[in-house]
Protein backbone atom coordinates (compact mmCIF):
# COMPACT_ATOMS: atom_id res chain seq x y z
CA UNK A 1 0.00 0.00 0.00
CA UNK A 2 1.21 3.65 -0.70
CA UNK A 3 0.37 6.73 1.73
CA UNK A 4 0.98 10.72 1.04
CA UNK A 5 2.10 13.45 2.59
CA UNK A 6 1.30 17.32 2.11
CA UNK A 7 4.60 17.77 0.26
CA UNK A 8 3.76 14.50 -2.23
CA UNK A 9 6.05 12.46 -0.94
CA UNK A 10 4.80 9.00 -0.73
CA UNK A 11 6.26 6.08 1.09
CA UNK A 12 5.25 2.30 0.48
CA UNK A 13 4.43 -0.37 3.28
CA UNK A 14 4.80 -3.89 2.79
CA UNK A 15 2.01 -5.97 4.07
CA UNK A 16 3.57 -9.57 3.69
CA UNK A 17 0.85 -12.16 3.27
CA UNK A 18 -2.06 -9.82 3.51
CA UNK A 19 -5.54 -9.78 1.09
CA UNK A 20 -6.21 -7.02 -1.12
CA UNK A 21 -9.23 -6.36 1.99
CA UNK A 22 -6.76 -7.03 4.52
CA UNK A 23 -4.25 -4.15 3.39
CA UNK A 24 -6.83 -1.40 2.60
CA UNK A 25 -7.85 -2.06 6.31
CA UNK A 26 -4.39 -1.53 7.91
CA UNK A 27 -3.71 1.34 5.23
CA UNK A 28 -7.00 3.10 6.56
CA UNK A 29 -5.88 2.82 10.34
CA UNK A 30 -2.42 3.68 9.76
CA UNK A 31 -3.46 6.69 8.09
CA UNK A 32 -6.01 7.64 10.56
CA UNK A 33 -3.64 6.99 13.74
CA UNK A 34 -0.51 9.21 12.05
CA UNK A 35 -2.83 11.69 11.45
CA UNK A 36 -4.09 11.66 14.59
CA UNK A 37 -0.85 12.42 16.55
CA UNK A 38 -0.05 14.98 14.54
CA UNK A 39 -0.84 18.60 15.00
CA UNK A 40 -3.26 20.39 12.37
CA UNK A 41 -3.11 20.76 8.99
CA UNK A 42 -0.89 17.51 8.99
CA UNK A 43 -2.89 15.00 7.59
CA UNK A 44 -1.03 11.16 6.12
CA UNK A 45 -3.46 10.07 2.83
CA UNK A 46 -3.93 6.55 2.13
CA UNK A 47 -4.00 6.33 -1.66
CA UNK A 48 -3.99 2.94 -3.11
CA UNK A 49 -3.03 -0.74 -2.91
CA UNK A 50 -0.54 -2.38 -5.05
CA UNK A 51 -1.23 -6.19 -5.63
CA UNK A 52 1.70 -6.88 -6.83
CA UNK A 53 4.20 -4.35 -7.25
CA UNK A 54 7.71 -4.81 -8.08
CA UNK A 55 9.98 -2.08 -6.58
CA UNK A 56 12.99 -1.44 -8.62
CA UNK A 57 14.78 1.77 -7.62
CA UNK A 58 13.85 4.99 -6.20
CA UNK A 59 10.87 6.28 -8.37
CA UNK A 60 10.92 3.55 -10.62
CA UNK A 61 8.34 0.76 -9.85
CA UNK A 62 5.47 -0.84 -11.50
CA UNK A 63 2.28 -2.94 -10.47
CA UNK A 64 -1.92 -3.63 -10.26
CA UNK A 65 -2.97 -0.87 -8.32
CA UNK A 66 -6.12 -0.65 -6.39
CA UNK A 67 -7.42 2.63 -5.30
CA UNK A 68 -10.74 1.38 -4.03
CA UNK A 69 -12.00 -1.56 -2.58
CA UNK A 70 -15.09 -1.85 -4.56
CA UNK A 71 -12.59 -2.07 -7.54
CA UNK A 72 -12.68 -5.29 -9.20
CA UNK A 73 -10.11 -5.29 -12.02
CA UNK A 74 -6.50 -3.11 -11.36
CA UNK A 75 -4.66 -0.60 -13.03
CA UNK A 76 -1.94 -1.58 -14.81
CA UNK A 77 0.38 1.45 -13.26
CA UNK A 78 4.24 1.95 -13.82
CA UNK A 79 6.10 4.67 -13.19
CA UNK A 80 9.90 5.75 -13.98
CA UNK A 81 10.63 2.46 -16.25
CA UNK A 82 10.42 2.21 -20.17
CA UNK A 83 6.78 1.01 -20.18
CA UNK A 84 6.10 4.84 -20.25
CA UNK A 85 9.43 6.29 -21.03
CA UNK A 86 10.02 7.50 -24.52
CA UNK A 87 13.65 7.71 -25.16
CA UNK A 88 13.04 3.93 -26.52
CA UNK A 89 11.54 2.23 -29.50
CA UNK A 90 7.98 1.14 -29.26
CA UNK A 91 8.96 -2.71 -28.91
CA UNK A 92 11.19 -2.68 -25.81
CA UNK A 93 7.84 -1.12 -23.80
CA UNK A 94 5.58 -3.44 -25.94
CA UNK A 95 7.57 -7.08 -24.57
CA UNK A 96 8.66 -5.73 -21.12
CA UNK A 97 4.91 -4.36 -20.54
CA UNK A 98 3.81 -7.85 -21.32
CA UNK A 99 6.15 -9.53 -19.64
CA UNK A 100 5.65 -8.07 -16.51
CA UNK A 101 1.86 -8.51 -16.82
CA UNK A 102 2.51 -12.31 -17.61
CA UNK A 103 4.30 -12.74 -14.53
CA UNK A 104 1.68 -10.62 -12.19
CA UNK A 105 -0.99 -13.08 -13.84
CA UNK A 106 0.48 -16.49 -14.17
CA UNK A 107 3.41 -16.06 -11.23
CA UNK A 108 5.16 -18.68 -13.88
CA UNK A 109 8.58 -17.75 -14.69
CA UNK A 110 8.48 -19.96 -18.25
CA UNK A 111 6.25 -18.12 -19.71
CA UNK A 112 7.82 -15.18 -19.33
CA UNK A 113 10.64 -16.82 -20.36
CA UNK A 114 8.74 -18.31 -23.44
CA UNK A 115 7.07 -15.06 -24.23
CA UNK A 116 10.66 -13.68 -24.70
CA UNK A 117 12.39 -16.23 -26.32
CA UNK A 118 10.21 -15.72 -29.07
CA UNK A 119 9.99 -11.39 -29.26
CA UNK A 120 13.61 -11.91 -29.74
CA UNK A 121 13.13 -14.62 -32.03
CA UNK A 122 10.97 -12.42 -34.45
CA UNK A 123 13.53 -9.36 -34.21
CA UNK A 124 16.57 -11.81 -34.91
CA UNK A 125 14.42 -13.53 -38.25
CA UNK A 126 13.70 -9.72 -39.39
CA UNK A 127 9.82 -10.17 -39.03
CA UNK A 128 9.53 -7.31 -36.49
CA UNK A 129 7.60 -4.22 -37.61
CA UNK A 130 10.00 -1.63 -38.58
CA UNK A 131 7.53 0.78 -36.51
CA UNK A 132 8.11 -0.78 -33.25
CA UNK A 133 12.22 -0.87 -33.99
CA UNK A 134 12.21 3.07 -34.79
CA UNK A 135 13.31 5.19 -32.15
CA UNK A 136 12.42 9.20 -32.48
CA UNK A 137 14.06 11.57 -30.32
CA UNK A 138 13.23 15.50 -30.44
CA UNK A 139 15.62 18.04 -32.20
CA UNK A 140 16.40 20.89 -30.32
CA UNK A 141 18.28 23.04 -32.48
CA UNK A 142 21.37 23.16 -34.33
CA UNK A 143 22.94 26.10 -31.68
CA UNK A 144 21.83 23.56 -28.71
CA UNK A 145 24.42 21.08 -28.77
CA UNK A 146 27.58 20.84 -27.88
CA UNK A 147 30.69 20.57 -30.76
CA UNK A 148 30.98 17.38 -31.44
CA UNK A 149 28.15 16.04 -29.85
CA UNK A 150 27.21 12.13 -31.24
CA UNK A 151 23.19 12.60 -30.91
CA UNK A 152 20.83 10.74 -33.48
CA UNK A 153 18.61 13.83 -34.22
CA UNK A 154 21.47 16.16 -34.89
CA UNK A 155 23.72 13.62 -36.90
CA UNK A 156 20.47 12.97 -39.97
CA UNK A 157 19.43 16.45 -39.62
CA UNK A 158 23.22 17.59 -41.22
CA UNK A 159 22.69 14.80 -43.61
CA UNK A 160 19.40 16.04 -44.94
CA UNK A 161 20.87 19.39 -44.64
CA UNK A 162 23.34 18.51 -46.69
CA UNK A 163 21.58 17.37 -49.58
CA UNK A 164 18.56 20.34 -48.87
CA UNK A 165 18.74 22.84 -46.05
CA UNK A 166 14.96 23.10 -46.03
CA UNK A 167 15.00 19.72 -44.49
CA UNK A 168 15.93 20.82 -41.18
CA UNK A 169 13.42 19.87 -38.68
CA UNK A 170 11.29 21.88 -36.34
CA UNK A 171 12.93 22.56 -32.85
CA UNK A 172 10.83 20.25 -30.18
CA UNK A 173 10.16 17.93 -33.32
CA UNK A 174 11.24 14.33 -33.28
CA UNK A 175 13.21 12.59 -36.06
CA UNK A 176 12.42 9.04 -36.30
CA UNK A 177 15.62 6.74 -36.75
CA UNK A 178 16.81 3.02 -37.28
CA UNK A 179 20.01 1.20 -36.39
CA UNK A 180 21.14 -1.13 -38.99
CA UNK A 181 24.34 -3.51 -39.26
CA UNK A 182 27.64 -2.02 -40.09
CA UNK A 183 31.50 -3.55 -40.20
CA UNK A 184 32.96 -4.05 -36.51
CA UNK A 185 34.07 -1.17 -35.30
CA UNK A 186 32.37 1.46 -36.49
CA UNK A 187 30.69 3.89 -34.25
CA UNK A 188 26.97 3.92 -33.35
CA UNK A 189 26.12 7.29 -34.53
CA UNK A 190 27.18 6.24 -38.10
CA UNK A 191 24.81 3.55 -38.08
CA UNK A 192 21.76 5.79 -37.53
CA UNK A 193 19.20 5.67 -40.93
CA UNK A 194 16.32 7.19 -40.97
CA UNK A 195 13.48 4.77 -42.15
CA UNK A 196 12.74 5.65 -45.26
CA UNK A 197 16.63 5.08 -46.43
CA UNK A 198 15.99 1.44 -45.50
CA UNK A 199 12.73 1.32 -47.41
CA UNK A 200 14.95 2.18 -50.29
CA UNK A 201 17.78 0.79 -50.00
CA UNK A 202 17.55 -3.16 -49.73
CA UNK A 203 21.30 -3.31 -49.35
CA UNK A 204 20.59 -1.72 -45.37
CA UNK A 205 19.33 -4.70 -42.77
CA UNK A 206 18.44 -3.50 -39.17
CA UNK A 207 21.03 -4.48 -36.89
CA UNK A 208 19.04 -6.90 -34.79
CA UNK A 209 21.96 -8.09 -32.83
CA UNK A 210 22.03 -4.76 -31.44
CA UNK A 211 18.65 -3.86 -30.61
CA UNK A 212 17.64 -7.46 -28.81
CA UNK A 213 21.05 -7.38 -26.71
CA UNK A 214 21.27 -3.41 -26.55
CA UNK A 215 17.85 -2.28 -26.28
CA UNK A 216 14.97 -5.15 -25.26
CA UNK A 217 17.17 -7.46 -22.61
CA UNK A 218 18.32 -4.58 -20.55
CA UNK A 219 15.51 -3.43 -19.10
CA UNK A 220 13.63 -7.16 -18.80
CA UNK A 221 17.17 -7.68 -16.94
CA UNK A 222 17.00 -4.99 -14.20
CA UNK A 223 13.08 -5.80 -13.69
CA UNK A 224 13.92 -9.82 -13.18
CA UNK A 225 17.30 -9.79 -11.47
CA UNK A 226 15.45 -8.65 -8.63
CA UNK A 227 13.70 -12.57 -7.87
CA UNK A 228 17.21 -13.83 -9.44
CA UNK A 229 15.96 -14.43 -13.46
CA UNK A 230 18.93 -13.87 -15.44
CA UNK A 231 17.13 -12.68 -18.71
CA UNK A 232 20.59 -12.79 -20.99
CA UNK A 233 21.14 -16.78 -20.22
CA UNK A 234 17.53 -16.80 -21.79
CA UNK A 235 18.96 -15.59 -25.37
CA UNK A 236 22.16 -17.17 -25.13
CA UNK A 237 19.65 -20.67 -25.19
CA UNK A 238 18.51 -19.39 -28.59
CA UNK A 239 19.29 -21.20 -31.81
CA UNK A 240 21.97 -18.89 -33.81
CA UNK A 241 20.15 -17.07 -36.62
CA UNK A 242 22.15 -16.89 -39.52
CA UNK A 243 21.98 -13.16 -40.86
CA UNK A 244 22.50 -14.51 -44.72
CA UNK A 245 20.18 -14.12 -47.14
CA UNK A 246 21.46 -17.17 -49.57
CA UNK A 247 23.51 -19.40 -47.72
CA UNK A 248 25.15 -19.93 -51.18
CA UNK A 249 25.85 -16.57 -52.16
CA UNK A 250 29.51 -15.75 -52.43
CA UNK A 251 30.58 -12.77 -50.52
CA UNK A 252 33.85 -10.11 -51.55
CA UNK A 253 36.95 -10.44 -49.13
CA UNK A 254 40.24 -8.23 -49.98
CA UNK A 255 43.29 -8.76 -48.73
CA UNK A 256 45.89 -5.91 -49.09
CA UNK A 257 47.74 -3.28 -47.79
CA UNK A 258 46.20 -0.52 -49.18
CA UNK A 259 44.61 2.12 -46.26
CA UNK A 260 41.76 0.49 -44.73
CA UNK A 261 39.60 3.94 -44.73
CA UNK A 262 40.09 4.16 -48.63
CA UNK A 263 39.21 0.09 -49.14
CA UNK A 264 35.81 0.77 -47.17
CA UNK A 265 34.91 4.13 -49.23
CA UNK A 266 35.61 2.25 -52.27
CA UNK A 267 33.13 -0.56 -51.13
CA UNK A 268 30.57 1.50 -49.63
CA UNK A 269 30.48 3.21 -53.07
CA UNK A 270 29.92 -0.11 -54.82
CA UNK A 271 28.11 -1.90 -52.60
CA UNK A 272 24.97 -2.02 -54.68
CA UNK A 273 27.15 -5.08 -56.95
CA UNK A 274 27.17 -7.40 -53.75
CA UNK A 275 24.08 -9.57 -54.63
CA UNK A 276 23.73 -8.19 -58.21
CA UNK A 277 27.25 -9.00 -59.83
CA UNK A 278 30.24 -9.99 -57.79
CA UNK A 279 32.17 -10.47 -60.72
CA UNK A 280 31.17 -7.03 -62.07
CA UNK A 281 32.06 -5.94 -58.19
CA UNK A 282 35.74 -7.35 -58.02
CA UNK A 283 36.43 -5.98 -61.98
CA UNK A 284 35.57 -2.33 -60.12
CA UNK A 285 37.58 -3.23 -56.91
CA UNK A 286 40.83 -4.44 -58.98
CA UNK A 287 40.63 -1.63 -61.21
CA UNK A 288 40.29 0.99 -58.28
CA UNK A 289 42.65 -0.57 -56.04
CA UNK A 290 45.08 -1.02 -58.52
CA UNK A 291 45.25 2.55 -59.67
CA UNK A 292 46.66 3.12 -55.84
CA UNK A 293 49.01 0.14 -55.48
CA UNK A 294 52.50 0.41 -56.39
CA UNK A 295 55.39 -2.00 -56.04
CA UNK A 296 55.86 -5.32 -54.24
CA UNK A 297 54.59 -4.27 -50.61
CA UNK A 298 51.21 -2.39 -52.13
CA UNK A 299 50.45 -5.69 -54.19
CA UNK A 300 46.56 -7.27 -52.97
CA UNK A 301 44.05 -9.88 -53.58
CA UNK A 302 40.66 -10.72 -54.10
CA UNK A 303 39.03 -13.46 -53.55
CA UNK A 304 35.68 -15.17 -52.98
CA UNK A 305 34.55 -16.50 -49.42
CA UNK A 306 31.84 -16.69 -47.06
CA UNK A 307 32.14 -14.11 -44.39
CA UNK A 308 29.43 -13.15 -41.77
CA UNK A 309 31.37 -10.36 -41.08
CA UNK A 310 30.91 -8.68 -44.62
CA UNK A 311 26.72 -10.27 -44.29
CA UNK A 312 26.75 -7.97 -41.53
CA UNK A 313 27.75 -5.06 -42.63
CA UNK A 314 25.68 -5.49 -46.40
Amino acid sequence: LTTSTPSSTSMFVLLKGATKEQAFKIGNEIAEAVTATNPKPVKLKFEKVYLPCVLQTKKRYVGYMYESLDQKEPVFDAKGIETVRRDGCPAVSKILERSIKLLFETRDISQVKQFVQRQCAKVLDGRASMQDLTFAKEYRGSGSYRPGACVPALELTRRMMAYDRRLEPRVGERVPYVVVYGLPGVPLIQLVRRPMEVLQEPALRLNATYYVTKQILPPLARMFQLIGVDVFSWYQELPRVSTRKNKHQNLIFIKSTTKKTHFIQILHNYRHHIHSNSAKLITVLRRRLGATSRGKNKTFKITRIKSEFYENYF
